[in-house]
């Protein structure tokens, strides 16, 4: 599983790398100003460049800049994801919380190890709905 980690914060990009499990392989994706591509990129399983796709997504909201944090509240609420995604914040209003929730976006306040393992359990789940829907 290759999870896509969408943060200007380097402290958790460290993070991450250190508690990311083994069988799991992290993306930081923010590159040089393209924050941008990676956010429109995470919407459709890329990472803003040529490379492996992204199974799973983490935007790392309290660390992006307030144009960027805000397209991705708009975005995600009415995106068809394609992928597993979460987003990390100690600042969300209940109401985008239960919004994003709704729309099935895992949402906590900070990384932890149980990010990752929920992020797993929503993709194999994804991949067992394809599999008995028929639509691989």
């Amino acid at each position: 599983m290759r999870i896509g980690l969408v943060s200007r914060d380097e402290v958790n990009r460290d993070l991450a790398r250190r508690m990311i499990p083994e069988e799991m392989e992290l993306e930081c994706c923010d590159m040089d100003g393209g924050l941008r591509g990676a956010i429109n990129g995470g919407l459709r399983g890329e990472c803003g460049s040529p490379g492996p796709r992204i199974d799973a997504w983490i935007y790392d909201l309290d660390q992006l800049a307030p144009e960027d944090r805000n397209l991705i509240l708009r975005m995600l609420p009415r995106a068809v994801l394609r992928q597993p995604v979460a987003v990390l914040s100690y600042s969300l209003p209940g109401s985008v919380r239960r919004r994003l929730r709704a729309s099935g976006v895992l949402v906590r306040r900070r990384l932890d190890l149980e990010v990752f393992t929920e992020l797993d359990r929503m993709l194999r789940a994804t991949e067992r709905a394809t599999l008995t829907s028929g639509t691989a």
